[in-house]
């Protein structure tokens, strides 16, 4: 249940704190720049507005604590000592050097746990706060006892999405290690939250009860409050001499960085009258590409308006995934025209043609680029209907399970 709130705006006395802890660093709750990140700053903001004490804890090199518009941001050092930081850093290398993201993914299950001062912190902090939301399973184990006290949010099968790369003896191996520590995770929790009904399908067929789904949501804005003059002049000059612009977005992640070798390979060299800009960590690395490419690295939150702002196409092209694709929702709320492959527009009622295209094979992409240029009818009646539909994400709406959620705890349900 919502709590009340002083009349200058700041949170009661004896509202109930928060404790949400995330694994990924503080700067992308912060910035709400990209995937999780973006996830669990409004689902931060959310609750401050609903009138709790609310405070994001994650980890990094040093220990810290800031205030930003009410919420309390804290850094834990993790892994507590030079000798454990070594280890985990080798084991992390070995797993990137040899991709195996399943290796890397048991390292973020098992060394929490295993660095006990870092453990023992974890319990302490989590013990002042009345409730405590996990984002994903990863610390479940260093938590202890204090396990049961938690609303868990799996943000991914985990167990399937990091099995899907390197060698396959690896992933075999490390699937049901995954699996039994997402499973017992889940099943200890007081509450546990899924970003999609097939996530939600997966793991009640593997014995959690009461799983509740939460999809990926965006932040919407009152269109009156949207300048139709905004823009940015330093990206708009990069459009001279093409015709129109594309965007994708995206994390390192692999499916992300599959993406854009797709638009670097096969779309982009195709469509030399359209700019494709690619947004987040998905393009690092990269040497060799089209003149056509801009590759922007990690952007600001109104650097990543002002691209939305000047793109017509928002490309998806990505082969796999779980979970709400956010990429899609924010593209839909923003009017662009989507082309998307079904995985890039999973947990949301998306049709071919009604609102945007579905298309699995990036070699067609080009073809679709061209023939939805020269149908601006078309294009309009299917952002129109898209945002539509974008509505029902806003976090607004969303996130009222959390609400029941908080509230079923708090009173012992």
């Amino acid at each position: 249940m919502p709590f009340k709130q002083d009349d200058i705006g700041d949170v009661s006395q004896d509202a109930p704190s928060v404790l949400i802890l995330y694994p990924w660093g503080i700067e992308s709750v912060r910035k709400k720049n990209i995937g999780a990140g973006l996830r669990v700053g409004l689902l931060a903001d959310f609750l401050l507005d609903k009138g709790f004490h609310v405070t994001v804890l994650s980890t990094g090199r040093s220990s810290w604590e800031t205030e930003d518009r009410g919420i309390l941001f804290r850094q834990l050092v993790f892994p507590s000592s030079f000798g454990l930081f070594c280890l985990y850093a080798l084991v992390l290398l070995v797993s990137r050097i040899g991709r195996m993201p399943a290796l890397q993914a048991f390292t973020y299950f098992f060394f929490p746990g295993f660095d006990q001062r870092f453990s023992a912190r974890l319990i302490d902090i989590a013990e002042e706060h009345d409730v405590v939301l996990l984002e994903y399973p990863f610390w479940f184990e260093a938590l202890g006892a204090g396990s049961k006290r938690l609303i868990l949010t799996n943000h991914d099968v985990l167990s399937v999405s990091w099995t899907k790369e390197g060698p396959s003896f690896v992933n075999k191996f490390m699937f049901g290690k995954l699996l039994n520590r997402e499973l017992a995770a889940m099943k200890s929790a007081h509450s546990s939250v899924v970003v999609s009904h097939s996530d939600a399908e997966y793991f009640r067929a593997r014995g959690v009860q009461g799983i509740r789904v939460v999809t990926n949501p965006v932040a919407l804005q009152e269109e009156e409050l949207i300048s139709p003059a905004r823009g940015n002049n330093e990206l708009e000059k990069t459009l001279e001499g093409f015709e129109s612009a594309a965007l994708f977005v995206g994390s390192g992640w692999i499916p992300n960085r599959e993406a854009v070798k797709s638009i670097i390979e096969e779309i982009a060299p195709a469509c030399p009258e359209i700019i494709f800009f690619i947004a987040g960590d998905c393009g690092k690395g990269i040497r060799c590409f089209a003149p056509n490419i801009r590759l922007l690295g990690s952007v600001e939150p109104a650097v990543l308006e002002d691209l939305y702002h000047i793109v017509k196409f928002c490309l998806i092209p990505v082969p796999w995934g779980t979970g709400t694709s956010l990429k899609a929702v924010e593209a839909m709320s923003r009017g662009k025209v989507i082309i998307a492959t079904r995985v890039g527009v999973r947990g949301i009622p998306f049709e071919h043609g009604i609102h945007g295209i579905v298309c699995d094979d990036a070699k067609d992409y080009p073809a679709w680029i061209k023939t939805l240029l020269a149908d601006s009818e078309k294009c309009s009646q299917m952002t129109c209907r898209a945002k539509l539909v974008a509505k029902n994400f806003d976090y607004r709406n969303v996130y009222g399970t959390y609400l029941e959620l908080i509230d079923g705890f708090l009173n012992g349900k």
